[in-house]
């Protein structure tokens, strides 16, 4: 591993520790094995994080994202999150993380219907 791969990896895990864990731990290098593709992979993972833990790696995504909004290529930025997940282009490393954000998304206005990142929560 590189010193500049390496040090993106311990950004990643000090800044999104929470999405860090979350994408590693079910896009790892056995994800096809395990559960078919990436897209069964992230719907795994979705489902085995409640409410308060979507919340926070749906927040992190958007920071992460806000952190990477202006450039081109994520696909080292996306490894340095624990994905091990083959990107043949640039476009699919963005593909795949808004996948993340829409099916975060979508369970999370299960329970919170318009829910947004930034929003307060409602009393």
């Amino acid at each position: 591993m590189s010193r500049k791969t390496l040090q993106l990896r311990r950004d990643a895990q000090a800044r999104w520790l929470t999405l860090d864990q979350f994408l590693g731990g079910y896009c790892h290098q056995d994800f096809e094995h395990e559960f078919g593709s990436v897209e069964k992979a992230i719907d795994a993972a979705v489902l085995d994080h409640d409410r308060e833990a979507r919340l926070q790696v749906a927040r992190e995504w958007w920071d992460w994202n806000g952190a990477t909004a202006a450039d081109y290529d994520v696909r080292e930025k996306v490894a340095a999150l624990g994905v091990d997940v083959w990107f043949e282009a640039p476009h699919d490393a963005r593909q795949f993380m808004n996948m993340v954000y829409d099916k975060l998304i979508v369970a999370i206005r299960k329970d919170q219907p318009g829910w947004r990142p930034g929003a307060q929560p409602a009393n």
